[in-house]
């Protein structure tokens, strides 16, 4: 399944993530121009990476070829859920453990989070490992508010739970 536009944007701006990405193959891409899922990192004849991508009727689509160190300059790593869990992976059943809470306390307020796991396995580690939200338009770091309980954003009030 494609990653949506949201969270797309959501990965573009969390730079924390986006600084820890080493890219390789197998790796979904966007690009930094576009929220349009670009396809998957995939390695050329001369050792370079580019981006493929099957569209509904078989067509094969290519991205920018480039090297390693351009693909983090032209290319936005979209994170898959073991990835992020990785990511945050100090002790496995502690972060589980957090995540279950994240996960139960998210649902029962927005319930069509259900289907966006994706989306929120990247809530969690920007909240786990950052204390940062997402309001609906970037990441915010939210230790400047008097209470935590107060911070309501623009699309998912069910952040007001995170004390």
């Amino acid at each position: 399944m494609e990653p949506t536009r949201d969270f797309i944007r959501m990965s573009k701006d969390a730079d924390e993530i986006q600084g820890h990405w080493f890219p390789e193959v197998g790796d979904p891409v966007s690009t930094i121009e576009s929220d349009e899922f670009q396809g998957t990192l995939i390695r050329t004849n001369d050792n370079n990476f580019t981006a493929q991508k099957t569209d509904r009727f078989g067509k094969i689509f290519y991205g920018a070829i480039c090297n390693r160190q351009l693909t983090r300059q032209y290319y936005v790593w979209l994170p898959r859920v073991d990835q992020l869990q990785d990511y945050t992976r100090k002790n496995p059943d502690a972060m589980f453990d957090r995540f279950r809470e994240f996960y139960s306390k998210m649902t029962t307020q927005n319930a069509s989070l259900k289907a966006q796991y994706r989306r929120l396995w990247l809530m969690f580690v920007m909240w786990d490992s950052h204390q940062k939200v997402w309001t609906g338009k970037h990441w915010i770091r939210i230790d400047h508010y008097t209470t935590r309980t107060q911070f309501v954003t623009e699309d998912m009030e069910s952040y007001r739970f995170l004390n």
